[in-house]
């Protein structure tokens, strides 16, 4: 058991840190969405594009489940994903659970899309860390892995991401707590 003025200066830790947090992530999430969405695929509208990073993050979704995430309405999303299925960078497939449910999922072109966007903005993050040494980049990077450890619904550490010229973007499992 702790003593109170340890566990009072290990509260003062996690508040500072947690403080920081909040501090960094407004810029660095705009830093992430302007490279994501300046290297988006032409003719995509900013809400295509993030439905495209959606059905990244969940494959084989609902409608309804993207709708939700995206803060928009069923019907909305309906008319969205329609667009994306006409423009080839989503197919709609039968659910293997419900057979009156139909699944969303990145066609190739969306992958394709989600690969150039995605790795186009791990390229300007690198250049951003360019002026950090060696032990730096270390550091960040267990920072980093410890945090995605305390946030990921799976409670997983992120695979490590291999340089540039052997990128390779795999979606993650699909998961319904989402």
């Amino acid at each position: 058991m702790q003593s109170l003025p340890q566990a009072t200066k290990l509260d003062r830790s996690r508040q500072a840190c947690a403080g920081a947090l909040l501090g960094v992530l407004p810029g660095l999430m705009r830093f992430v969405r302007h490279h994501m969405r300046s290297r988006r695929a032409s003719g995509l509208s900013i809400p295509q594009f993030r439905t495209l990073v959606q059905l990244y993050h969940q494959p084989s979704a609902s409608l309804s489940a993207i709708a939700e995430a995206l803060g928009a309405t069923a019907p909305a999303t309906s008319r969205m994903v329609s667009g994306l299925v006409r423009k080839g960078f989503v197919v709609r497939k039968d659910s293997s659970r419900d057979r009156r449910q139909v699944v969303l999922a990145l066609s190739p072109r969306g992958r394709a899309a989600m690969k150039s966007a995605w790795s186009g903005t791990q390229q300007s993050l690198a250049d951003r860390l360019e002026g950090l040494s060696g032990p730096q980049l270390q550091e960040l990077t267990r920072s980093l892995v410890l945090l995605s450890s305390l946030f990921d619904p799976q409670g997983k550490p992120p695979e490590p991401v291999r340089p540039r010229t052997s990128f390779v973007l795999t979606p993650r499992s699909s998961h319904s707590s989402r």
